[in-house]
């Protein structure tokens, strides 16, 4: 009961949740996710390392599940999402573009748990 109640916070929240059909297979080169007792499968978009991430219940957890299919755990809260959010930004400051900004919808929740902080910067208007 506990994982359709993270999943009603996610879209209570605002996160846009794609659900898909089970049974689903992640592989990638060197690894290969399989569970058996899948039962739900959504993606949700705005992470860093892959732009998106699955939540499948497993075995009766809700569980974040990455583009090449490493269980990055079990989820309790969006909480939970945001601190993966938040690991793997800092893993990206050296690949591409770097430091981009973190996607609009989990400065909030970033911010909140005192993984970002703001700063305001001023700069010339030039005719707006």
């Amino acid at each position: 009961m506990l994982n359709h109640l993270v999943i009603q916070e996610l879209i209570e929240a605002g996160v846009e949740i794609t659900f898909k059909k089970t049974p689903v297979e992640f592989s990638g080169a060197n690894k290969r996710f399989e569970a058996e007792n899948v039962t739900l499968v959504g993606a949700i978009e705005g992470f860093y390392k892959s732009n998106y991430v699955w939540l499948c219940i497993i075995n009766d957890e809700l569980h974040c599940i990455a583009r090449y299919g490493e269980d990055e755990g079990v989820v309790n809260s969006i909480d939970d999402l945001a601190r993966i959010n938040f690991t793997w930004w800092e893993y990206s400051s050296d690949r591409g573009g770097g430091w981009e900004d973190p996607e609009d919808f989990w400065l909030p929740h970033l911010t909140r748990l005192g993984f970002v902080k703001t700063k305001q910067v001023f700069i010339p208007k030039h005719g707006d």
